[in-house]
């Protein structure tokens, strides 16, 4: 069984809304489970990466936390959009990643656009907020 090319290029861990190295530099590689190639190098946080995360995600939150909910409820639905859009591409890399059908990683992505878009919904009828 051949490989598909993901054209993977390492961009670093996703903090604050930017790439960015690990903190050590350090990657591991991670494995097509079917044939044992090495899908691509991936960054490996530790301490402090996780220590930069959490920053990040507590100035992110008090953000987040004032916007106005029917706001989450539109980008929530963007979200779901996106994800569909991106439905081939999210399962071939899940699917190369864990071993998973390419159809069942696909369906788990329209599951998961799904569980947005019901979620949206939940707020927008008045049900998933404040």
């Amino acid at each position: 069984m051949e490989t598909s090319n993901l054209d993977f290029t390492l961009k670093g861990l996703y903090i604050g809304g930017d790439w960015q190295e690990s903190a050590t530099g350090k990657t591991f590689e991670t494995i097509n489970l079917s044939t044992g190639d090495n899908l691509g190098d991936v960054p490996m946080a530790d301490e402090a990466d996780v220590d930069c995360a959490v920053a990040a995600a507590k100035i992110a939150f008090a953000d987040w936390s004032r916007t106005p909910i029917q706001e989450w409820a539109d980008l929530l639905e963007k979200f779901a959009a996106r994800i569909r859009e991106l439905r081939d591409e999210i399962g071939l890399m899940d699917s190369l990643d864990v071993g998973n059908t390419l159809s069942g990683m696909k369906d788990d992505v329209d599951w998961s656009a799904d569980s947005y878009r019901y979620f949206a919904g939940l707020i927008k009828s008045g049900k998933g907020g404040n």
